[in-house]
């Protein structure tokens, strides 16, 4: 019974993660559309902002411009209204809907070459840049950089021969999320502009 307690609380946790500000892959908001990065608002019926008590999604950065695949295949858009199949793709013409599937790398695995838009700049919670860099740019990629905006002021963080650059935002190498956090925690990309699109 313990254990069966335990599951449900766990499975209630992981889905009310995104309303408190945790995380938001992984989660029970799949094709949602729901947004809630940036903390101060959200476009959830009637869950407020203030029940983010944590603040993984209310600090974000913008990914400006980088080198390295991994980020540059953080937020990309696979395809469009031609994949829906006969009815829906008329469905979606006559309606000018605009299908298409965002997908990430980071995720995902290695994206398909062909009919794949990369879209950046788009926006990212810093924890999850942090773990990133952190985990899987700096154990494989010798030379890359990555530049963006954190509160609307620019930084650049370069990597050359394994090594940070003097001059470059070091809190991306040298302060890395705790072991738990990394493995529990995981954050979708979201491009920038209007909202709109299903994003999730």
């Amino acid at each position: 019974r313990r254990v069966a307690y335990a599951t449900v609380m766990a499975a209630v946790i992981n889905g009310i993660s995104p309303y408190l500000g945790l995380k938001t892959q992984a989660t029970w908001t799949l094709l949602s559309n729901l947004h809630v990065e940036g903390g101060a608002l959200t476009n959830h019926f009637f869950i407020p902002a203030r029940w983010q008590i944590f603040s993984f999604t209310s600090e974000c950065v913008q990914v400006t411009k980088t080198n390295m695949p991994l980020l540059q295949e953080l937020h990309a858009v696979e395809g469009g209204s031609l994949r829906l199949g006969a009815f829906l793709h008329g469905f979606a013409a006559r309606s000018g809907i605009d299908a298409a599937i965002h997908s990430s790398a980071a995720l995902c695995g290695e994206l398909p070459e062909e009919d794949v838009d990369v879209v950046v700049p788009y926006s990212v919670p810093f924890f999850e840049l942090r773990r990133i860099v952190a985990e899987q740019a700096m154990p494989f990629w010798p030379d890359f950089y990555v530049e963006y905006l954190h509160y609307g002021t620019p930084h650049r963080f370069e990597v050359r021969r394994g090594e940070p650059v003097a001059g470059s935002d070091l809190r991306l190498a040298k302060v890395r999320p705790p072991f738990l956090l990394r493995k529990l925690l995981a954050f979708r990309s979201v491009p920038e502009g209007p909202p709109g699109a299903c994003r999730h």
